[in-house]
């Protein structure tokens, strides 16, 4: 599941917020359909936010293209490593949201019928998979005996005279305890068992390698990273500042125009627009201040790195920060400042937030040319910029 807090179980780093995006990512796959007949090609990958009554289906690159109805879908599935499983199935849910507001004011279940494509996480004697409503709901769905149905964990309030009580109805722990109890050890966990990805990919795998009889057929792996990249291009504003007082500013400043690469690698478990930023950019400081005396032309090409964290609308907004290491072109022309103010290298610190879609993206940033100018032992003065910078992704 993509995206998402399950494959935190067996991926690797921060998560951010549930798995989504608008833009393509054709992956190989098999496409089984009720009738049995099959299709071999590519789909984009099934995000649960674009909706999963259908999957977008092409035999190759630019060839027939054409959606397919998930009630049509018997088995959809990936076979390049690490291989994945989607069954589609029409069935019912719980009717619940993540969103307090969303919650009823009454322990009574409540079902809602939906065209559902399954992910499988876990199969076996007994079987998990996943869903995700498009608001980021997870729903967990138990398979024994050929019988599937979900896991209750019913969320709801007891409104009283001035107050209202969260509670839950843990339905689930009796579900797995009906399914596992010929594991003993296994049905010791769930007195106290709660429900969230990693404690049932857990159960589930620990089950299934109880005993004769069970046995693990597959089970969920990571999702493969992936990447965005394109043109960066922008402007930012030079100027040299005064130790401890930041914003008196002693010189006129410069606006300079920025361009570059930039790359975002996105990690199984993100929503494909979070991740690891990675940038180089022409970076030119300039900067005049005629009663100090000051003068600053100097070019960098300037390398960041860092973390980026954005939303799931389609259009979104970013958080971001980094740090950056610029090195000095060509011969800069310097004076009225000491010289250590500015080094042929430089390490800074970068920050900043955007807002755009999948493709286009524009950001704000601020940078401290160079970090190791906020010491307490370093000299009087630091340079810095404010940048606006248009990102286009190519894919």
């Amino acid at each position: 599941m993509k995206g998402i807090p399950f494959l935190t179980l067996i991926a690797c780093t921060a998560g951010i917020f549930c798995s989504v995006t608008a833009q393509t990512d054709f992956r190989a796959a098999t496409i089984t359909l009720q009738d049995g007949s099959r299709l071999r090609g590519e789909v984009d990958y099934p995000y649960w936010e674009e909706g999963t009554d259908r999957v977008l289906f092409r035999e190759s690159a630019g060839v027939g293209r054409r959606f397919v109805n998930t009630v049509d879908i018997k088995l959809l599935l990936l076979p390049e490593e690490p291989e994945e499983r989607f069954y589609g199935v029409v069935r019912q849910r719980l009717a619940y949201g993540v969103d307090e507001t969303d919650w009823p004011t009454s322990d009574t279940l409540a079902f809602v019928k939906d065209t559902m494509l399954l992910q499988a996480v876990v199969l076996g004697s007994a079987s998990l998979y996943y869903y995700e409503t498009k608001d980021g709901t997870p729903h967990y769905f138990l398979e024994y005996n050929g019988q599937l149905e979900e896991l209750v964990q019913h969320r709801y309030f007891r409104v009283g005279k001035d107050r209202r009580l969260r509670k839950r109805h843990d339905k689930y722990r009796a579900q797995l305890r009906a399914v596992m109890a010929d594991c003993p050890k296994v049905a010791k966990r769930l007195d106290n068992f709660i429900l969230d990805d990693d404690n049932l990919f857990r159960l589930f795998k620990q089950y299934n390698s109880c005993g004769q009889g069970q046995d693990i057929d597959y089970s969920l792996l990571p999702l493969r990273p992936s990447w965005s990249f394109g043109p960066l291009a922008g402007v930012g504003f030079t100027r040299v500042s005064q130790k401890n007082q930041q914003l008196n500013m002693l010189s006129t400043g410069s606006w300079l125009p920025r361009v570059g690469l930039g790359a975002i690698l996105h990690l199984p478990q993100s929503n494909g627009r979070s991740g690891f930023m990675i940038e180089a950019l022409y970076a030119p400081f300039e900067t005049e201040d005629n009663i100090d005396n000051i003068m600053v032309d100097a070019d960098y090409l300037q390398l960041n790195l860092g973390i980026r964290k954005s939303g799931n609308t389609p259009v979104f907004g970013s958080a971001f920060a980094g740090f950056s290491y610029a090195m000095e072109m060509g011969s800069p022309t310097i004076s009225g400042l000491p010289e250590n103010v500015f080094f042929a290298n430089q390490i800074g610190a970068f920050g900043g937030f955007g807002v755009g879609g999948d493709r286009f993206e524009v950001s704000v940033r601020y940078e401290i040319n160079n970090l190791g100018l906020i010491l307490g032992s370093a000299p009087g003065y630091f340079a810095n910029t404010l940048a606006v910078l248009a990102h286009y992704r190519l894919f």
